[in-house]
Parts: structure tokens; C-alpha cells; sequence
């Protein structure tokens, strides 16, 4: 990790800014260290609550304690500790990993960190050395492509402006924000993905940290927009999430979610992945979006469907063009810190919790019917003009336009048009 990098990291426990101990580094330019040294092994010490943080393989690992390999970190501290300073040896030596108990989302969260032990497909992280590309799958691969360049405008981030790649992964996509100017900063759980990623970009990579999203060891107000690309889908605590997303985000800042709809979980795929490696896939849609943001002092979330239109289509409904040409995605969602830190919108109304957890699916349910039944009346409705707008083009109809014309220029011409 590059020094640098401590300027924007914070303790996932107490948010407290993080002091560092290389145990071994790449020496930097005389002045210079803080933007090129990289700290290749070591530890991250919190200045407030005395937690430490492995830095091994030039990755800094910032898991919260119950999600941490205690016996694997402690042998690290061991091996480093003698070379700290004797008061902060005592003060880091009272903490000791995984005393803390885990959170509901434990499971799956444990089921991603320790996916590479699952795996017996040897080519199953094959993609991760190429990402995006894939030249076994060419349509995935186009997709990906267009995904992306679809959302990152929605980030409005400029040059250097800080930018959380949220569940990054292979981090292809924090790879290339980073090549447009971008100050990104790559988080996964995972920390296979993020191996593989150094192994692809080599010493240009982006800032990159093994963590949880919804623990982000990211200082406060510091960033420009979070990016959750196909990634929020596997979060077990989204509002916790949201909640660290707002935090992080300085004011206007934004989100952007581009993630499947609430079909994914249900299809074979996504079940055999979650019955065979125990990870989470759970799409969303907008009522769902809108509770993950209630109360995290984010705006509403706006839903963005995305089409093609030729010059020929600028004067028909957008609905008669997305039924044609189909949408490109339709589950990319957009979400801003309000200036005043609270969400924009009707102020919550305290609910009994047993009356929201039994009333709360049903009217999604209700609210997801009728939007089908207008999405229906709407492609019905576009049916009609399309037949309209035929009919009015067909031979015989010009001829009877012409037919009724002539009539009405001749004497004594009958009321009936027939």
C-alpha cells in the first residue's frame, strides 16, 4: 500500500485516523515518501482504540474483529511487535482479534473471505488475470463494458476527486478510474479477488483494502461517490451499508447501484451458487433500494433505465422505444448525501416493528403488482398508436383520405363516409 493511502484510511472500529510500522518497504524519492513509498509488510496501528492491522503482500487488511483470522494476525503481530516502540507494544498487546460477536451476515461474509478453499475449478478465477475481458464469454465482456460506461457518469467525479469502489473485486473497475484521474480506493472482503488484481495491474494499481462495506475503514466526509458495481447484491446488512456510504461521502456526494433486480435469486445460477459456496445473491428493486437508504441520511433513490433511440424515434414515447430496442439495464439506482446529512423526502413515521415486518412485504408485493399492471396499460397503449400510426400509413387509408376529401369538394355530397 502506498503511504499515501493513510490519509484516507480510518479504523473500521472507532474511525480514528491509523498510524503505520513498515516492516518492509520500497524505498521513495528523498521528500517524497508519503505519495511513492508502499509499504509491502506491516502493521496498521489506530491512534484511538489500539487496534492493529496486518499490511501483508502490500495489502492492508481492515476486517472488523469477528470476521478476522485471530491465530494468522497475532502471529503477524508477534513477528513485528519487537519492533515497536515498548509503550505501544503494551497498548497494542490488550487487543486481541475475534472477541467480537458477529453480525447476522457473518456467515456469507466468512463463506467470500474463504472462497479460494471452496473452489476446485482451477480455472475458476482465470477471468480475474484479464478483467474485464473474457474471451471465452464475448458477451458478458460487452456487457460489462456497457454497464460501466453507463454508470460511471452518474459518479460526477472529477480528476482527483476520491472514489469507493464498493465490493471491487477483481477491481478492474477501480483499476480503471484510477487511469482517469480518479483517486479510487478498491474494497473487497475477499481477499483472493484483490490479490489476483495486483497480480494483473502490477505496482499501477489503486488504492486497494480488504475490508467489509459495511464497516468502511475510509475516513469520514472523504470521498465523492461510492460505486457498487454488480457487487451490493451479495451485502447480508444493506441499510448498515448505506448507513457507512453516507458517512464517507462528503456533501452532494453520491451513490450509484448497479445490481440485478429482485429475479436474481431465484434463478438456477445464482441458487446453485449460494447452495454450493454459501455466498449471498440477493437482487433488488426500487422499494427495496428505498429501505436500504431510509434513514441513512441519503436522498430517495432515483431508478435509471437506460435505452437506445434512433433519430427516427425522438418524437414517439420512451415507452414505445425501451419496448422495441429493449433497455440496456433498468437496475441502476442513484442515491445523494443531502446537503444537511439527512435524507431528502417525508420525515420517517415510527412504526411497531411487528406491524412493518408483516405489513411491509405485502405492500411491496402490492406496490410490485401495480407496476406491472401500469407497465402493461403502458405497452398496451403502445400497441394501440402503433397500430394507429400503421393504419394511417396503409394504402387503403390514404385512399380513403383522399376518397373524403373529394366528396367534401363535391355537390351535394351524402353524410355517409362510406
Amino acid at each position: 500500500m502506498r503511504r499515501s493511502f493513510l490519509d484516507l484510511l480510518a479504523c473500521p472500529h472507532c474511525q480514528a485516523a491509523l498510524g503505520a510500522h513498515a516492516h518492509r518497504e520500497t524505498a521513495a524519492p528523498h521528500g517524497s515518501a508519503n505519495s511513492t513509498g508502499r509499504i509491502l509488510e506491516g502493521l496498521l496501528i489506530c491512534e484511538h482504540c489500539s487496534r492493529w492491522f496486518p499490511v501483508t503482500g502490500e495489502l492492508p487488511e481492515l476486517l472488523p474483529d469477528h470476521l478476522r483470522d485471530a491465530e494468522r494476525d497475532l502471529a503477524i503481530f508477534r513477528q513485528y511487535s519487537a519492533e515497536l516502540p515498548e509503550e505501544v507494544q503494551r497498548a497494542c498487546a490488550r487487543f486481541i482479534p475475534g472477541a467480537e460477536a458477529a453480525d447476522a451476515g457473518a456467515h456469507h461474509k466468512s463463506a467470500e473471505i474463504g472462497i479460494k478453499g471452496r473452489i476446485d475449478d482451477p480455472e475458476f478465477f482465470g477471468p480475474g488475470y484479464t478483467a474485464p475481458f473474457n474471451a471465452g464469454n464475448t458477451g458478458f465482456t460487452i456487457y460489462l463494458l456497457h454497464l460501466f460506461g453507463a454508470v460511471v457518469p452518474l459518479l460526477d467525479a472529477r480528476g482527483g476527486d476520491v472514489v469507493i469502489d464498493s465490493g471491487s473485486g477483481y477491481s478492474w473497475t477501480t483499476e480503471w478510474l484510477n487511469r482517469s484521474g480518479i483517486t479510487a480506493i478498491g474494497v473487497d472482503i475477499c481477499r483472493t479477488y484483490l490479490e489476483i488484481g495486483i497480480a494483473r495491474m502490477g505496482d499501477a494499481h489503486p488504492h486497494l483494502v480488504v475490508a467489509d462495506v459495511e464497516h468502511l475503514p475510509v475516513r469520514a466526509g472523504c470521498a465523492r461517490a461510492v460505486l457498487a458495481y454488480e457487487s451490493f447484491h451479495h451485502v447480508p446488512d444493506r441499510p448498515r451499508a448505506m448507513r457507512e456510504y453516507a458517512r464517507v461521502l462528503s456533501e452532494g456526494g453520491r451513490v450509484v447501484l448497479a445490481e440485478p433486480g429482485g429475479a436474481h435469486e431465484t434463478a438456477d445460477e445464482s441458487v446453485s451458487v449460494m447452495e454450493k459456496y454459501g455466498i449471498l445473491e440477493k437482487g433488488m428493486e426500487l422499494t427495496d433500494v428505498e429501505g436500504y437508504a431510509s434513514g441513512a441520511g441519503l436522498s430517495a433513490p432515483t431508478q435509471i433505465f437506460l435505452t437506445y433511440a434512433k433519430h427516427t424515434d425522438l418524437a414517439r414515447p420512451v415507452v414505445e422505444v425501451a419496448r422495441q430496442d429493449s433497455p440496456l439495464e433498468g437496475h441502476i439506482f442513484l442515491l445523494r448525501k443531502s446537503a444537511d446529512g439527512a435524507a431528502a423526502g417525508l420525515a420517517s413515521v415510527p412504526t411497531d416493528p411487528l406491524i412493518a415486518a408483516t405489513e411491509a412485504p405485502r405492500l411491496r408485493s402490492q406496490l410490485a403488482g401495480v407496476t406491472r399492471q401500469l407497465h402493461d396499460t403502458q405497452l398496451q397503449l403502445a400497441d394501440a398508436r402503433d397500430s394507429i400510426f400503421h393504419m394511417r400509413r396503409s394504402a387503403f387509408w390514404q385512399l380513403r383520405e383522399r376518397w373524403l376529401r373529394l366528396r367534401r369538394l363535391l355537390p351535394g355530397a351524402r353524410s355517409s363516409d362510406r
